[in-house]
């Protein structure tokens, strides 16, 4: 087994990236019982509403150039992005702080769960993610797999042991929020440090001229891209702040935790696979046409490792969140329950969808982006019109989320196609 993973280049990218992970997921997940007895429901309903409001944010902070380091021709073309991606999220965080001196206490207003004063390290956790990203999408351009690993594995340590270690201190009730800034922050100075002790030549020639040149070649990640990713997020993040319009506080913080939980499988094994495969469909262009086979077997394996895995689990979850977690979290277990057909479905679209990037079909990535975000809408505002209970309102946000990625797989599968029709010509 060991020989066959050394001989087959894929297969042991996706080893090493796929076991950091794991670690840094494992990490998090023995952290879950800990945090789940330091914080309430109501605190964690909080941190998720923190959440939401910056990683939306974060998705228009750089026009999602940092997308584009991988497919640039040269080097240090992708040094002039990096810093391009760097530079527009400083003087986006600049503004933001202007809107939040200004209406910071209105935004509080609109919200039945108030940040307060918060609200001003949101542009610190945006500029962090964003350096961390970046970082990440430099590392699988590089093929540097093995940082890549190590830099999820200290992510971890940090952002979630820092909301251990402040919930000991006098700001415990902000605790989740103050942690996970704090963690991120020193996470994304560990990547620029890592960067400038590897690669600092590459960013010898970084230029003005030159980064207005890469903006130019991949002026469709702003155009695009950017408005699909500030879609994804925006459906992602609406639901919780749908449910604290609806919902107690409490049943917001146990769906935060429900999906925090069952989020880990596809943070360890699809996002692996998806950043391992994105890079080898590149470099199939032009030399064979497999790019569809690899779609192909991918979506088998996926699809069979995570129906076997969610059927074997989905009945012990209410009782594995309330021993695991603590006696509160049982009704996240139960809710975990009811979505477990929509992680099943994320986790395979997750796996397969690095054709639709590579193919540089970003206008059908934004029209599903668009279908996500009212997927993740209309059944929140369905049950709560309908008067619905939680319960089955979430029913029906899974049942609307397996459509809205089943859709997703058929289009990468479109693009796979494409790929091998179009060859090293794909960029059009």
């Amino acid at each position: 087994m060991f020989q066959y993973i050394r001989s087959h280049a894929f297969v042991r990218d996706v080893s090493v990236l796929a076991i950091g992970t794991a670690i840094a997921q494992v990490f998090s997940f023995l952290l879950y019982p800990l945090i789940g007895r330091l914080y309430t429901p109501e605190e964690m309903a909080a941190f998720a509403v923190f959440t939401s409001i910056f990683t939306v944010c974060q998705s228009i902070s750089t026009g999602k150039y940092e997308t584009s380091i991988f497919l640039a021709k040269r080097d240090a073309d992708a040094a002039n992005i990096v810093v391009l991606v760097a530079s527009l999220c400083i003087i986006f965080n600049l503004f933001l702080y202007l809107i939040i001196i200004l209406f910071g206490d209105t935004i509080n207003g609109l919200m039945k769960v108030s940040l307060g004063k918060l609200l001003y390290l949101v542009p610190v956790s945006i500029l962090s993610l964003t350096l961390f990203d970046t970082y990440n999408e430099w590392c699988i351009r590089k093929k540097y797999f093995s940082k890549l690993s190590i830099n999820k594995i200290s992510n971890s340590i940090l952002v979630n042991g820092g909301k251990v270690g402040v919930a000991y201190t006098p700001f415990h009730s902000i605790g989740l929020v103050l942690g996970d800034v704090l963690g991120r922050f020193a996470s994304a100075i560990t990547c620029v440090v890592r960067i400038f002790i590897s690669d600092r030549n590459d960013f010898k020639n970084v230029t003005i001229s030159g980064m207005k040149e890469q903006a130019r070649a991949f002026d469709r990640f702003p155009k695009f891209q950017m408005p699909s990713q500030f879609l994804n997020t925006l459906g992602a993040s609406v639901p919780v702040l749908l449910l604290t319009f609806f919902y107690k506080g409490s049943e917001v913080g146990q769906f935060s935790m429900a999906i925090a939980v069952m989020s880990v499988p596809i943070g360890v094994i699809a996002r692996a696979i998806r950043d391992v495969s994105r890079k080898k469909i590149k470099d199939s262009l032009g030399i064979e046409s497999n790019i569809h086979y690899i779609f192909l077997s991918l979506l088998k394996k996926s699809l069979f490792l995570s129906i076997i895995v969610g059927l074997s689990l989905v009945y012990f979850l209410p009782f594995a969140f309330s021993f695991v977690l603590g006696n509160q979290w049982e009704q996240a277990g139960l809710f975990a329950q009811l979505l477990t057909p929509m992680f099943i479905a994320s986790f395979v679209s997750t796996c397969v969808e690095s054709p639709i990037i590579v193919a540089m079909k970003l206008k059908q990535a934004f029209f599903w982006q668009l279908l996500y975000s009212i997927c993740n809408i209309l059944p929140i505002v369905v049950g709560s019109i309908l008067g619905l209970k939680i319960e089955m309102t979430l029913l029906l946000y899974a049942l609307s989320m397996v459509i809205c990625f089943t859709i997703l797989i058929i289009i990468a599968e479109r693009c796979a196609k494409y790929l091998d029709q179009h060859g090293s010509d794909y960029i059009q």
